[in-house]
């Protein structure tokens, strides 16, 4: 998406387009499996603010940058979710089978679940980071990582700088992705970008141990197993949530 992003997004994995209205999970970047990942759920434009100092693209916001969440610490094993009731809220509110009826059917009737999913402000760090009010947000493939590797303020580090360029960029269409990141990353992401750096080095250095428990092969498949490791009753359980 922006190349800043291409190191993250390697731990990253994925932006969701859609949560709780099950609608389609678009990769950020090309991925092995684009072909397959439907993407005509774009997020639409939205007005932004034009009042910016020397802006070298128009469609640079530092007013919608996201430069921190409201989340507590990342935790894993948290025992609020049956791999039955994951499998359920993932087909009822991400992907083309779902639909807004079948997805408040599935969180309704699993509400912790759902919370340890998909989040709620006073409770830890979600396996589904909701980046806007379009429902666009990021699998937390770096928070699972960074469990895993006894480093628990990575993930948050991650998923904010990655939420910073692309909220910060949202508006953006191709060609000035590129300019927007360059604004991006000298102004409002700067700090969450440098707060990111080790950590990224880090949690990429660590790939061999984390992917097997955090990584699919496709996105529904990662976001599948970090909801089962942040989620699910043991640790041990999240490696088989492929």
């Amino acid at each position: 998406m922006f190349k800043k992003m291409i190191g993250l997004a390697a731990i990253a994995g994925t932006i969701v387009v859609g949560s709780g209205i099950g609608c389609t999970i678009e990769p950020i970047g090309p991925s092995a499996d684009d072909a397959s990942v439907p993407t005509d759920a774009a997020v639409p434009p939205r007005d932004v603010n034009v009042d910016r100092t020397n802006p070298t693209i128009a469609c640079y916001s530092a007013d919608d940058a996201i430069t921190g969440f409201k989340y507590t610490n990342p935790l894993p094993s948290q025992g609020t979710c049956s791999p039955a009731q994951i499998d359920n809220i993932l087909a009822s509110c991400f992907g083309g089978g779902g639909d807004a009826t079948k997805c408040k059917a599935a969180t309704d009737a699993a509400p912790l679940c759902d919370d340890c999913i998909t989040g709620k402000a006073d409770g830890p760090f979600p396996a589904f980071v909701t980046i806007d009010d379009q429902g666009q947000g990021l699998i937390g493939i770096p928070i699972c990582a960074g469990l895993v590797l006894n480093k628990p303020d990575c993930g948050p580090k991650i998923i904010t700088a990655i939420s910073c360029l692309s909220s910060a960029c949202a508006t953006c269409d191709t060609a000035g992705e590129e300019a927007c990141e360059t604004d991006a990353t000298a102004g409002a992401c700067k700090d969450a970008l440098a707060a990111a750096t080790q950590c990224n080095t880090d949690l990429n250095a660590g790939k061999a141990t984390t992917d097997p428990i955090c990584l699919g092969t496709t996105p529904t498949e990662s976001l599948k197993k970090v909801a089962t490791y942040l989620c699910g009753g043991t640790a041990s359980d999240a490696g088989g949530g492929g």
